[in-house]
C-alpha cells in the first residue's frame, strides 16, 4: 500500500506514541513497556481479526497510555502486516482495500464528524476485506459523538454513532492496577525513567512519563506574556477543531489579541522566536507543550501542534473564555485544511460570529464546490440576513435538484412564489425529481390558497400513484381533494386503506358537525374489510371516547371486530380515569418484545388527567413530575390548567417544583416556579432574583452541571442551558455561548424574547455577534 511500512519496521513516534521523559543512564526513544491489564483480550482480537478483518478501539485520556498499549500488540501478533497511517479520512476513502494491512487511527476524532469524514459504510467494506482497523479516542469524544439528543435539534452526530457502534471497545484506565504498579517496579530495576516517574507526586505513571503534569506548569508559568500567549492561542485553535498544524504566519497574526497594548508595544524583535523557543522545548527530554511539525527540508519547521495532554487539561480552563478577533480572522484566513476550516465555520456559527462563519463557508465553498453542507448553511445565513439574491447564486451554482428545492422554500418563504416555482419547473422534466418538484410546486400554490392550480401542477396519474414511502405525496393528495370538496374520491381512496384520506373525510364530517356520520363510516371501512382496517378501528374507538361513549367499545360485550389496539384502549381507559386498568393494560404492553409504549405520563398529560400526574409524581414516579410541569407551562391559560390550580391553588406549583429539584430536574423545576411567580404576580422571583436562584443553588444545579461540562459532558451541556434559559440568564448563556455549546446561542435569543428584548433578538438572529462581543 502507498506510505506503509511493516508493523516491525514502523517508528512508535511517527505513529503517536508518546517520548518518554529522559533523564541520566536511560537509553532509547521509549521505557521498558510495562504490561496492562488488557493486553490479553486485546491481542485476542486481534488475532481473531487476523482472519477476516475487525475494528478495535482503545479508549482512554490523554497520556494513560493508549497508543503505547495499542502498538505494542499490534507488534506482538501482526509484526509483518502492513501498517497505514492516513492523513484525513479522504485518504482512507481513496485508498483500495489490501489484505494484511492495518490501518492505524490514533486520534480518531480526527477522521470524524463531517460531511468528509470516515463512515460505517466505507469503514465495512475495509473490514470485508480482511483490514485491521485500529484507533484510539478520548472518552469525552466518545460519549459526545454516541449519546443522542434529548431534544429534538439537529443530531450531528448521527454518522459517528453508527460508525462507532461497529467498534470492539476496550477502555484503558486513568491509573495503573495493583498488578500493574507491581509490574512497573520490577521494570524500573532495568529502566531509571520508570524509576524517576514512579517516585513522582505530578501525577500517574504514564502520565509523568509523557511529562504531562511539567508541560501545563510550563503553560501557566511561561517567562513572559508572549510565551503564554501562543501556547493559548494554539490551545484555543484546536478546540476551535483546528487539527492540523499551525505555521508561523498564522501564530503570528493571531497572538496580538492576547497581549495588552503595553505589551504589544514593549515587544522585543525577536519576541516570536523567543516564545518558540519556549514552548517547543522537550520537558525532561520528551514530549514538548508544542511540537514542531519537520518540513520538506531537513532542518525546517513546517509548523506546530500542542501536546495532548496540555490541551486536554487547559480546554476545560478555557471553556467560557473570549477567543480574541486576532484568532478567529488569522484562523479563517490562513488554515488551509479544508476538514479544519469546515469545524472552524461551524463552532463560530455555534457561537453567533456569522462574519467569521461567512468567511470560513465562503472558503470551503470556493475550495470544495461539492461541499453541500457548507453551502447550505452559508444559504440559511443569507437566507436570515434578507440576502436573497446571493443565497440564489450560490444554490443555483450546484445544478442540483436539491440545492434547487432549497431554493424554492426560500424564494416561498420571502413571498416570492413564482419564482419558487420557476426554479423548480426544468425539473420537471427529468424522470427522477418531477414528481418531487411537481409535489413541491403543487404546495406552494396550495400555500396561496391556489388549489385548482396546485391539482393541474402535479402530472397523470399522480392521484392513482400508491409509491409514496414517505406519504409526502398522499399527504398532499388527500389534502387538495379535500380543499377541492371531492370527497368521493376521498371516500374511494378511504376503502382502498389510504388513511390520510380516511382522516380528511373523518375531518371534513366533524367540522360539519356530523360526528355520527364519521363514527358510521369509520364502521363501514371496518366491516368492509376482511381483516379489519386497524386504523379505522383505532379511530373508531377515539372518536367514540371523544363524544362521551368510550364504554361501547371498551365493554367486554362489544363485537371483537371493532377492539382498537392496545395503546387506543390504554388512552380511552385514562380519559374514562379508570387508571387500575391502565396500569393492568400498561404492564402487558410493556412486556410485549416489540413494545411501543413508553410514556403514560406524557398521555395522561395530553387527556388533561392533571390529578393523576400530581399523584403520580408524589408516589415517586419523576416522569409523571416532568410531564406536569410541562404540561402546566404548555397549557398555561387552558381551562384544564386553571382548573388545577383553582383547586389546589398556586401554591401546588412550589410544591411541585421542590418534588423536581429534589430528584435532580432542576431546569424543569425552575420553568415551574417562573410559572408561579406569574400566577402568583410574584415578580420578585423571576429573571435571577433570589427566589429561583436560591433554587438552582439548593439543589445543586450549576455549580455540578458546569463541572460535567467542562470534562466534556454533552448531556450537561443541554441540562445547563436549559436551566439557564429557564432563569432567563442571558449573560450565562453569552458565555456557555462563547464555548460553542451547543443550542446556547438559541437558548440566549428565547431568553431576550422572555425578557421582552424583541428587537435584539430579532437583530441577534440575523446578524449574529461580532467576536468583542
Amino acid at each position: 500500500p502507498d506510505r506503509a511500512a511493516r508493523v516491525k519496521d514502523a517508528r512508535p513516534q511517527l505513529i503517536g506514541v508518546h517520548a518518554a521523559i529522559q533523564v541520566p543512564g536511560s537509553t532509547g526513544e521509549l521505557t521498558t513497556y510495562v504490561p496492562r491489564r488488557i493486553d490479553n483480550a486485546l491481542r485476542a482480537e486481534l488475532t481473531a481479526g487476523m482472519a477476516s478483518g475487525c475494528f478495535l478501539l482503545l479508549v482512554g485520556g490523554s497520556s494513560v497510555g493508549k497508543t503505547r498499549t495499542l502498538y505494542e500488540a499490534v507488534l506482538a501478533v501482526m509484526p509483518d502486516w502492513w501498517l497505514v497511517q492516513p492523513a484525513n479520512s479522504e485518504e482512507i476513502a481513496a485508498a483500495a482495500p489490501t489484505v494484511r494491512t492495518v490501518l492505524w487511527l490514533d486520534e480518531l476524532q480526527r477522521y470524524l464528524g463531517d460531511e468528509s469524514g470516515l463512515t460505517a459504510s466505507s469503514l465495512r467494506t475495509l473490514i470485508r476485506a480482511g483490514v485491521v482497523v485500529v484507533g484510539t479516542l478520548w472518552p469525552d469524544e466518545y460519549e459526545t459523538r454516541t449519546a443522542r439528543r434529548l431534544d429534538h435539534g439537529t443530531d450531528t452526530h448521527a454518522r459517528d454513532r453508527e460508525l462507532l457502534k461497529m467498534a470492539h471497545r476496550i477502555d484503558v484506565a486513568d491509573a495503573l492496577s495493583a498488578t500493574e504498579t507491581q509490574d512497573a517496579h520490577a521494570a524500573a530495576e532495568q529502566d531509571p525513567r520508570i524509576r524517576a516517574a514512579l517516585n513522582s507526586s505530578d501525577g500517574g505513571l504514564v502520565q509523568v512519563l509523557a511529562a504531562g503534569p511539567e508541560m501545563v506548569r510550563r503553560w501557566e508559568q511561561t517567562p513572559d506574556p508572549y510565551s503564554h500567549a501562543i501556547l493559548t492561542f494554539a490551545i484555543d485553535a484546536r478546540n476551535l477543531g483546528v487539527t492540523s498544524m499551525l505555521t508561523k504566519e498564522v501564530i503570528a497574526a493571531a497572538v496580538p489579541g492576547y497581549l495588552s497594548p503595553a505589551q504589544r508595544a514593549t515587544a522585543p524583535a525577536d519576541w516570536l522566536q523567543r516564545a518558540l523557543d519556549y514552548a517547543t522545548k522537550p520537558v525532561h527530554g520528551a514530549s514538548a507543550a508544542l511540537s514542531p511539525v519537520p518540513g520538506e527540508c531537513m532542518g525546517h519547521t513546517a509548523g506546530y501542534m500542542v501536546a495532548d495532554f496540555l490541551f486536554q487539561h487547559a480546554r476545560q480552563v478555557r471553556r467560557t473564555s473570549p477567543i480574541p478577533t486576532t484568532s478567529w480572522e488569522s484562523l479563517v484566513q490562513h488554515v488551509n485544511d479544508l476538514d479544519d476550516m469546515y469545524r472552524l465555520a461551524h463552532r463560530a456559527y455555534e457561537r453567533g460570529l456569522y462574519g467569521h462563519a461567512e468567511t470560513a463557508y465562503q472558503r470551503i465553498v470556493d475550495g470544495r464546490p461539492w461541499f453541500a453542507t457548507a453551502a447550505w448553511r452559508l444559504s440559511q445565513m443569507w437566507d436570515r440576513q434578507g440576502r436573497v439574491d446571493e443565497a440564489a447564486t450560490l444554490l443555483r451554482s450546484f445544478n442540483d435538484y436539491d440545492a434547487d428545492q432549497a431554493l424554492a422554500h426560500i424564494y416561498n418563504a420571502h413571498g416570492r412564489p413564482d419564482e419558487a416555482i420557476q426554479v423548480l419547473t426544468p425539473w420537471l422534466e427529468d424522470q427522477e425529481t418531477k414528481r418531487y418538484a411537481a409535489w413541491v410546486i403543487a404546495d406552494v400554490l396550495a400555500g396561496q390558497g391556489r388549489y385548482e392550480e396546485a391539482a393541474e401542477a402535479l402530472p397523470d396519474g399522480f392521484f392513482d400513484c400508491d409509491e409514496d414511502p414517505d406519504r409526502l405525496f398522499g399527504s398532499l393528495r388527500a389534502s387538495l381533494l379535500a380543499k377541492l370538496g371531492r370527497l368521493d374520491e376521498l371516500r374511494q381512496r378511504a376503502k382502498d386503506e389510504d388513511d390520510l384520506a380516511g382522516e380528511q373525510v373523518i375531518q371534513i364530517l366533524v367540522d360539519q358537525g356530523k360526528p355520527e356520520a364519521a363514527i358510521d363510516f369509520l364502521r363501514e371501512l371496518i366491516l368492509s374489510s376482511p381483516w379489519g382496517d386497524t386504523w379505522a378501528i383505532d379511530r373508531h374507538a377515539q372518536l367514540l371516547g371523544a363524544h362521551g361513549r368510550a364504554d361501547e367499545v371498551l365493554d367486554c360485550e362489544a363485537p371483537w371486530e371493532f377492539s382498537p389496539s392496545l395503546e387506543v384502549e390504554i388512552e380511552l381507559h385514562a380519559a374514562n380515569g379508570d387508571f387500575d386498568q391502565v396500569d393492568t393494560l400498561v404492564d402487558i404492553e410493556r412486556k410485549r418484545p416489540d413494545s411501543l409504549y413508553s410514556s403514560l405520563p406524557r398521555l395522561l398529560a395530553s387527556l388533561g388527567q392533571f390529578d393523576e400526574l400530581y399523584s403520580r409524581a408524589h408516589a415517586g414516579d419523576n416522569q409523571s413530575g416532568t410531564a406536569l410541569a410541562e404540561a402546566l407551562r404548555r397549557m398555561e391559560h387552558s381551562a384544564t390548567t386553571v382548573a388545577f390550580l383553582r383547586v389546589h391553588g398556586n401554591g401546588v406549583l412550589l410544591e411541585l417544583a421542590e418534588l423536581l429539584g429534589r430528584r435532580g430536574y432542576v431546569s424543569e423545576g425552575v420553568a415551574v416556579l417562573t410559572q408561579y411567580a406569574a400566577a402568583a404576580a410574584a415578580p420578585d422571583t423571576v429573571d435571577g432574583n433570589p427566589s429561583l436562584t436560591d433554587f438552582v443553588a439548593r439543589h445543586g444545579g450549576l455549580d455540578k452541571l458546569r463541572m460535567q461540562a467542562d470534562a466534556g459532558d454533552s448531556q450537561a451541556d443541554s441540562k445547563l442551558t436549559g436551566i439557564l434559559l429557564a432563569l432567563r440568564d442571558v449573560d450565562g448563556l453569552r458565555a456557555e455561548s462563547r464555548a460553542g455549546t451547543a443550542r446556547s446561542y438559541l437558548c440566549m435569543l428565547k431568553a431576550l424574547e422572555a425578557r421582552g428584548l424583541n428587537e435584539e433578538s430579532d437583530r441577534l438572529r440575523r446578524f449574529g455577534f461580532t467576536t468583542d462581543g
